[in-house]
C-alpha cells in the first residue's frame, strides 16, 4: 500500500510520538510511506533521522490557499491508497484538499477533550481512528456514528535497556541525592496542568514530613515549569525534586526508579504509562480516560497492575505511595504481570497491523 501521513503540530507529545512509531512499523512491513509536516517541527526532525525520503513540507496550520492546492495535487499526483490525518488541524488542511479525490481520508484522535469541530471529523475524513474507547465515546458524544470510528490502542516498541545503562541512571539518582536510602518516584510528561504534577509534588512534601525518604524526579518540559518548582519551593522541598527537562531515555529511567506516578486529569491512553508497564517499573495512576483501559481499571477502582487514586487527591496519593513502597511483594507482582499484560495488547506491531487491517479494509471498499 502507498500511504500518506500528515502531521501539523509544531510540537512533539503523545500524538506524534505515536504516528512515528506507526510509521516506522508499517514502513518495516514494506509499505510505500510519505509525509506531510512542517519544516521545523520535530516531527520532520525524527523524519530526517529515520531516514523518511518522501517529506511534503507544510505552510503554518496549511491553510494557504496555494498550499491547499499544491497538496492536492501532490495527492493526486502519489495515488495514495490512505491519506492518514493526525491531529484536528491536519484533519482541516488535509480534509479539504483532498475532496473528491479517490483516496481515502483517515482522521486520528488521541485525546478525550470534547471535540469542537464535529463537522469535520464527519465530512473532511471517511473514518477516524480512536486510541481508546475513552477518546471514541468522545467522538460519538459528538455526533459520529459507531460505525465511522474504530478503537486502535496506540502501541511503543518494546524498549531495549542494557543493564548497564540502568544501573548507571541509578547510580546517578543516588549520586544526586547522596542517599542510597532514599526511594527514587519518578513522574514524566509535559508540564501542563492537566497532567497534575502539582497533586505529586505536594503529596511528596507530605510524605516527606512524615519522615518518609522519598526524592522526586520529573522528566518533561512545558510552561508549568516556573509555577511547579514554585510549588516545591514553598513546600520547602526544593532540594528533593530534580527537574529532568527533556529525557530521551525514559525506558532507561524508568528501570532505574522505584515507582512511576501519573497523576493527570485527562487522559486518551498515555504512552508512558504503557512504558512504564513495561519496564516492570511500579505504577501509581489515576483512573483517568484511557488509562482506565490500559490498567484494566474496574469501577471499583482497583486495577490488578497499578495502585490509583482520583485527580487531585494530594492525601490519597501520599497514602497509595507509602502503601505500594511498603508492600514490596505486591508492588513486584504488579508489576510484573503489567508488563506482561502491556507487551501482549499493547505493542507498536500490533497496533500498525490493526491499522494496516483497517487502511486494506476502507480502501477496498471506497474503490
Amino acid at each position: 500500500m502507498r500511504i500518506g501521513f500528515i502531521s501539523s503540530n509544531n510540537g512533539w507529545g503523545g500524538g506524534e510520538k505515536l504516528l512515528s512509531h506507526l510509521i516506522k512499523e508499517i514502513r518495516d512491513q514494506s509499505h510505500s510511506i510519505a509525509l506531510v509536516t512542517r519544516k521545523e517541527s520535530p516531527i520532520a526532525a525524527w523524519a530526517c533521522e529515520s531516514q523518511i525520503q518522501d517529506v511534503f513540507y507544510q505552510r503554518g496550520y496549511g491553510r494557504h490557499p496555494a498550499y491547499l492546492m499544491k497538496l492536492r495535487n501532490w495527492v493526486r499526483h502519489n495515488e495514495f491508497d490512505i491519506i492518514v490525518l493526525n491531529d484536528p488541524h491536519a484533519i482541516t488542511s488535509g480534509g479539504i484538499a483532498t475532496w473528491g479525490l479517490p483516496t481515502t481520508r483517515i482522521g486520528m484522535r488521541h485525546t478525550i477533550f470534547p471535540i469542537r469541530s464535529a463537522w469535520k471529523h464527519r465530512y473532511l475524513v471517511d473514518h477516524v481512528t480512536c486510541v481508546s474507547s475513552a477518546a471514541q465515546r468522545e467522538c460519538i458524544a459528538a455526533g459520529l456514528s459507531p460505525e465511522e470510528t474504530s478503537v486502535i490502542h496506540g502501541g511503543i516498541p518494546f524498549p531495549k535497556v542494557m543493564a548497564s545503562d540502568s544501573r548507571e541512571a541509578r547510580q546517578n539518582f543516588q549520586n544526586e541525592s547522596n542517599q542510597q536510602s532514599e526511594q527514587h518516584i519518578l513522574a514524566v510528561g509535559s508540564l501542563l496542568p492537566v497532567k497534575g504534577f502539582d497533586t505529586i509534588i505536594r503529596a511528596i512534601s507530605a510524605g516527606i514530613q512524615s519522615g518518609h525518604r522519598w526524592r522526586l524526579w520529573l522528566a518533561g518540559e512545558g510552561p508549568e515549569l516556573g509555577q511547579l518548582a514554585t510549588i516545591a519551593g514553598e513546600e520547602g522541598i526544593e532540594n528533593r525534586v530534580e527537574f529532568l527537562g527533556h529525557r530521551d531515555d525514559v525506558a532507561t529511567l524508568l528501570t532505574a526508579a522505584d515507582l512511576f506516578i501519573s497523576a493527570s486529569h485527562s487522559e486518551g491512553l498515555s504512552l508512558v504509562l504503557i512504558e512504564a508497564m513495561m519496564a516492570e517499573c511500579p505504577i501509581i495512576a489515576t483512573p483517568v480516560g484511557g488509562a482506565r483501559e490500559v490498567l484494566r481499571i474496574q469501577e471499583t477502582g482497583e486495577s490488578p497492575y497499578a495502585e490509583t487514586f482520583q485527580p487531585c487527591d494530594t492525601f490519597g496519593l501520599t497514602n497509595a505511595i507509602i502503601n505500594t513502597l511498603r508492600n514490596s511483594d505486591e508492588r513486584t507482582s504488579k508489576a510484573r504481570q503489567a508488563k506482561q499484560w502491556a507487551e501482549q495488547q499493547f505493542s507498536a506491531q500490533k497496533m500498525a497491523d490493526e491499522h494496516l487491517a483497517l487502511y486494506k479494509k476502507l480502501s477496498g471498499s471506497k474503490s
